[in-house]
């Protein structure tokens, strides 16, 4: 898959996942061994994980919209710097 791919792959679980609450599309555009890096050395894996952390997050901050100030790429990881509006 390409660089931009996965940077698309990734704009879209934003979008579509986080801000709009579509869990569906996480399995859909989500690899089974996925991980999730937090901000305080935390990682998490997996699709039900990042469900999880979703419906968390969108029930403690209902009003959140994320927007993608800029992505980046390392091989196969997409690293993503988001604005909460």
């Amino acid at each position: 898959m390409s660089v931009q791919a996965n940077i698309n792959i990734v704009r879209r679980c934003i979008e579509e996942g986080l801000n709009q609450g579509d869990l569906l599309i996480v399995g859909q555009l989500v690899s089974p061994d996925f991980s999730e890096y937090g901000a305080f050395g935390e990682t998490k894996s997996g699709i039900e994980s990042l469900r999880e952390n979703i419906v968390k997050f969108r029930a403690a901050v209902p009003s959140y919209h994320a927007i993608v100030e800029a992505a980046h790429t390392d091989k196969d990881r997409v690293i993503v710097s988001i604005k909460a509006a």
